[in-house]
């Protein structure tokens, strides 16, 4: 059986960097060059007010919008008349973005304790379940029992561009003490196994990093779409056709033979419908299938009635998202996703060479 986590960057922020979409922006904008009046200042000038229009809102969904910034970069195409100065200011950005993260990266002592980040890596990955209701556990087992004779292959879709997620899958395959993936069965002893690794939007290890729109009706100035290379700049698909790395068709195979998905750390926004919409047809093509979505709003089992409403508001999101209108395929589904509430999974201690926020150059 195969079981596949997708991972987003609240599993950076689990871990303690600072990877927030507001952390990085307060980098990039600061300080203000006050010599400068070209076309890029007026570009970080904009984002600026953005800053404080979303402070004086208290908006707290501001802090953490990368979906809503890679929308942003489609509907910036109505502030540029030139398709030049479009890129030069989004690409100052997004090597801005590239520099930001490599300096959070590095702060990540990975030296520090690898055996107790291993033991808690296997211990969340073999426990994802621990959290649910009993209910939904038996609903999970339904599906577990099945494939109980064989090795757990557990795989990982990586939609963060660090390497800090893949440091501790290699941690745990190195570590000596795996009895959190051995399992009994009668006459023998199971050794689940970690899988494979991908980054579907690359990683900054890797190169072919991807930051864009889900397609192009996401772009507002449909003149930029004549350009030739604009599609490869702004459109993930295109941009992951154009590098060959194959990556996405990889994610897409790695979550067909999967019978559990389990979504940490990722907003289930517009610029990554590609991945809702598959992992809805993965969900319809079988009933043996269970997409499990971890919530980082954690209410207390002790409040039932925002538990369920929060429940109801993710696979609503979800079914939005993935493209199911219709009611009764809705009603069919909800009973396979599974809300997550669990606070602990993924509790790694790391030593950060850093503290407090990333500065500025």
């Amino acid at each position: 059986m195969h079981i596949a986590f997708l991972i987003g960057n609240g599993f950076d922020l689990r871990v303690g960097l600072n990877t927030k979409y507001s952390e990085f922006v307060e980098y990039y904008v600061n300080p203000i060059d006050f010599e400068s009046v070209g076309v890029i200042e007026e570009f970080k000038e904009r984002i600026r007010n953005d800053l404080r229009e979303n402070s004086l809102k208290n908006d707290s969904q501001f802090e953490d919008k990368w979906a809503n910034c890679e929308l942003q970069k489609g509907r910036d195409t109505l502030q540029f008349d030139l398709i030049q100065e479009y890129y030069d200011c989004w690409d100052d950005f997004f090597n801005g973005l590239v520099d930001y993260l490599k300096i959070e990266e590095s702060r990540v002592d990975f030296s520090y304790d690898p055996d107790g980040v291993a033991s808690e890596f296997l211990r969340s990955i073999a426990n994802f379940s621990s959290c649910l209701s009993s209910r939904e556990v038996d609903e999970l087992n339904k599906i577990r029992d099945k494939y109980s004779h064989e090795q757990t292959f557990y795989d990982f879709l990586i939609f963060n561009y660090t390497s800090v997620f893949d440091q501790c899958v290699s941690l745990a395959k190195e570590s000596e003490d795996k009895s959190a993936i051995i399992r009994s069965y009668p006459g023998r002893r199971i050794q689940d196994q970690i899988g494979r690794v991908c980054h579907p939007h690359g990683s900054l290890e890797n190169g072919n990093i991807i930051f864009g729109v889900n397609d192009e009706n996401q772009i507002s100035n449909k003149v930029f779409l004549e350009d030739p290379d604009f599609k490869i700049d702004c459109i993930k698909t295109a941009a992951n056709y154009d590098c060959g790395a194959y990556q996405e068709d990889e994610a897409k195979r790695i979550i067909e033979a999967s019978s559990i998905v389990y979504v940490f750390g990722m907003s289930i926004g517009e610029t990554d419908d590609l991945w809702w919409g598959c992992l809805g047809r993965w969900l319809q093509e079988s009933t043996n299938r269970m997409l499990i979505i971890h919530s980082f709003s954690i209410v207390p089992n002790t409040q039932p009635r925002q538990r369920a409403s929060k429940r109801r508001e993710m696979r609503d999101w979800f079914f939005t998202r993935a493209g199911i209108d219709e009611e009764g395929a809705k009603e069919a589904l909800s009973s396979r996703i599974l809300i997550d509430f669990n606070p602990d999974i993924f509790s790694l201690d790391f030593s950060l060479r850093l503290t407090g926020r990333t500065e500025a150059p």
